[in-house]
């Protein structure tokens, strides 16, 4: 392990390649093998590489591509200052031409992750290319990527520290060989977290199951673009039984059939009439608002159809402020639905 770590932290120019012994046979001389960085690859920034592994079909672990699928957060070790030790890089020297390279490399997995994805912190790549926010590769984000760095030039410093910047050696913030900087790296790294991570960087839909989320109840409005298909269920009959949501669901006459993105179930005729206005033939907008929260545990809840079973970070929707008249929705299909009304 010792090893390992020495061979994947050997930064040309600043460390000595780790060398490691590959095979040793009897009867045969051992093979060695001399281990740098892997910044001297294309995958100094391993995101893409992982983007990668998760989705390609090669790698057999087939991860669905989709910004509501994928959540790519990449934190950099800041990018040098390309004023500093200009001089030397000039010079031709094979090594310094090298650590030049990796810079490139990096930069370029940068602006083919923006190419890619929905990307709040979409850095300027340059007054050509912007940001990249309405070029998608394929038409659509591909995932969403989130990118936190520092830079080290000093006006970015200064604007980060302010009068604290005059403290620090800036000019050497990038030597990789300076301990004497972890002070410093620290100030910076906590300064650009405050600054630069907001809560609405990470959506509810990315939580993990099993893991206490906010529970506190808000209020939320459906999408205008986002109507349902639905019909009235005028037949003679007593009702209707079907299992849905891990139970047995039942409607009874004057009900109403719905369509919801593909997920259909039955609604009350009487909650129906009163959060339902149509838009279009057979389309209808829910225009009241309800007020959710996430479940920290898996459960269920009694509807007025029957009982819907949830999982952690399932939404527990209610049409009543006081969470009556509830039911549950899986986050990923909340979050495309409902939008935050807390000012309603």
């Amino acid at each position: 392990m010792c090893s390992s770590d020495l061979a994947s932290t050997a930064a040309p120019d600043y460390f000595d390649p780790e060398r490691i012994t590959i095979a040793q046979l009897p009867d045969h001389p051992p093979v060695y093998g001399d281990f740098v960085d892997g910044g001297v690859t294309p995958f100094n920034n391993p995101a893409l590489q992982a983007l990668m592994y998760a989705t390609l079909r090669g790698y057999q672990v087939n991860w669905p591509a989709g910004e509501d699928n994928i959540l790519v957060v990449s934190i950099g070790t800041g990018s040098t200052d390309p004023a500093v030790r200009r001089s030397e890089l000039a010079a031709a020297h094979a090594v310094r031409s090298l650590l030049s390279l990796m810079g490139d490399v990096a930069a370029l997995q940068e602006v083919v992750l923006q190419w890619m994805s929905s990307s709040p912190t979409a850095r300027m790549i340059d007054r050509e290319l912007g940001t990249l926010a309405t070029d998608f590769l394929d038409g659509k984000p591909l995932l969403s990527y989130l990118r936190y760095n520092v830079d080290f030039q000093p006006a970015c410093i200064r604007d980060l520290l302010g009068a604290k910047a005059d403290t620090i050696a800036i000019e050497n913030l990038s030597a990789m060989d300076a301990p004497e900087n972890m002070d410093a790296l620290h100030q910076l790294g906590i300064a650009a977290g405050k600054r630069d991570v907001q809560d609405d960087h990470f959506p509810q839909r990315f939580n993990l199951p099993g893991v206490a989320v906010n529970s506190a109840r808000r209020r939320y409005m459906r999408r205008p673009d986002r109507p349902v298909a639905a019909v009235r269920i005028a037949v003679d009959t007593e009702g209707l039984s079907y299992r849905k949501w891990g139970g047995e669901q039942r409607a009874k006459p004057g009900d109403w059939l719905v369509d919801n993105d593909g997920d259909v179930y039955t609604v009350d005729a009487e909650v129906f009439a009163r959060t339902y206005r149509k838009t279009a033939a057979g389309a209808y907008l829910k225009v009241t608002p309800v007020w959710a929260q996430q479940a920290q545990s898996a459960g269920s809840v009694k509807t007025k159809e029957g009982a819907t079973h949830y999982e952690a970070g399932d939404y527990l929707v209610s049409n009543e402020k006081d969470g009556s008249d509830a039911y549950a929705v899986s986050a990923g299909k909340f979050e495309s639905l409902y939008v935050p009304d807390d000012n309603g």
